[in-house]
Order: structure tokens, then C-alpha cells, then sequence
């Protein structure tokens, strides 16, 4: 049996979805399910085999988003300073009234 049957007793194929820590089968706001080749089947997959996947949406979560620089997550909470300062958006002193300045959004989403 192959590819078109994966998860069946005599196929040499089964479907595969990579976990994220806090949701089991939802990672970066996907569900993706890849059919790949058992570790024990013996066949061989030439250029031409086609992976097939199925994509499902999924509600984002806190392990989507990593930390910013100079920011820290503590354990599974949000990301707070690295140094333990509050978070300030004040443009500084020295920022002239026609310049520009650059401030953190604490996220990225990965």
C-alpha cells in the first residue's frame, strides 16, 4: 500500500504532524499533516514522488511569538524586560522635536 493510504496496518506510509509545546498539533497558527515513509519500510521514494500535506488554520498562541531584544519570558508568562525595568515609550530627551526614535514591541511573531 502506499501513499494514498497512509495509517493503514500494511502501508509503508503514515501521516506526521510536528507539536508545539502549548497546543499538540497546532505550531505558528498551522495544523500541517505530512504522509512520509515509515522508518521501517524498505521501499524507496523516487525524484518524482509527490509529499502530500494537508494545511489546517488554527487559533495563534504565546508559543507563536518569541521576545524581542532585551526582553525575557519567565517560564510560560509574557515578556517583560530583561533588566527588570518597566517598559517605557517615551521618546528621549534628546530625540528632536523633527527626528525619529526606535522602540521595542516587546514580540516577534516567529
Amino acid at each position: 500500500m502506499g501513499a494514498d493510504s497512509p495509517d493503514q496496518d500494511r502501508s509503508d506510509y503514515e501521516s506526521w504532524t510536528p507539536n508545539g509545546k502549548i497546543s499538540p498539533s497546532c505550531l505558528l497558527g498551522k495544523k500541517v499533516t505530512y504522509v512520509r515513509r515509515k522508518r521501517s519500510a524498505v521501499c524507496f521514494n523516487g525524484e518524482e514522488f509527490e509529499k502530500k500535506t494537508s494545511i489546517e488554520r488554527c487559533e495563534c498562541t504565546e508559543e507563536d511569538w518569541e521576545c524581542d531584544v532585551g526582553f525575557e519570558r519567565s517560564g510560560d508568562g509574557p515578556c517583560l524586560p530583561s533588566n527588570g525595568a518597566e517598559i517605557d515609550y517615551t521618546p528621549p530627551e534628546s530625540c528632536a522635536t523633527e527626528s525619529s526614535y526606535v522602540y521595542s514591541s516587546i514580540f516577534n511573531k516567529l
